[in-house]
């Protein structure tokens, strides 16, 4: 926790705030200035953070998993039908069948943390679809309709990951006002 906040109070400071406490919200998210939008990670031994101004993305996330398979038994729980079937078509040398379970896994956690402060809740795992371009290391996370809803058209986010020191690494984003 400490650490994550440390990495977070950094990455603040590369935008040009002042090096402040982040305050908790009631569901320990973090209280972000206005204006700026990010995200907490740690995971073992590592933490780190994301942060961005609000008019170039409207939502950020990033996710650090240990590089160990998914427990089988939560494969019900994080993986809708379509994503069972990446595990088994999956033909990247980086990424066993095993890997990629929890390649989604991470990538879903990056994803509710980008959406997250727009809708005011957590989204669930099977609220989600995710679909992978693995030679790009890029995914597109497709919300369902009736999981995420707000004042404004939220359908998907997008990412990027990768490995790092034994660990899975994601970073989701909700474009912001005339991007992209």
């Amino acid at each position: 926790f400490v650490a994550g906040r440390t990495c977070a109070r950094e990455a603040l400071h590369a935008l040009g705030y002042p090096a402040t406490a982040l305050p908790v919200e009631e569901d320990r998210r973090p209280a972000w200035p206005d204006g700026v939008v990010g995200s907490i990670a740690h995971s073992g031994e590592w933490a780190t953070a994301i942060a961005v101004d609000r008019g170039r993305f409207a939502g950020i996330g990033v996710d650090l998993e240990q590089d160990e398979p998914l427990e089988k038994d939560l494969y019900a729980m994080v993986l809708r039908p379509e994503e069972r079937q990446l595990l088994s078509q999956s033909t990247n040398p980086d990424f066993s069948a095993v890997d990629v379970a929890k390649l989604i896994f991470s990538i879903k956690e990056a994803s509710y943390k980008a959406v997250s402060h727009r809708i005011g809740r957590w989204v669930d795992f099977q609220d989600a679809s995710v679909s992978i371009t693995f030679e790009d290391r890029e995914f597109v996370t497709s919300f369902l309709s009736s999981a995420v809803t707000t004042d404004e058209p939220l359908t998907s986010a997008r990412g990027t990951f990768g490995h790092a020191e034994g660990y899975v690494v994601t970073v989701a984003y909700l474009p912001g006002p005339g991007c992209f």
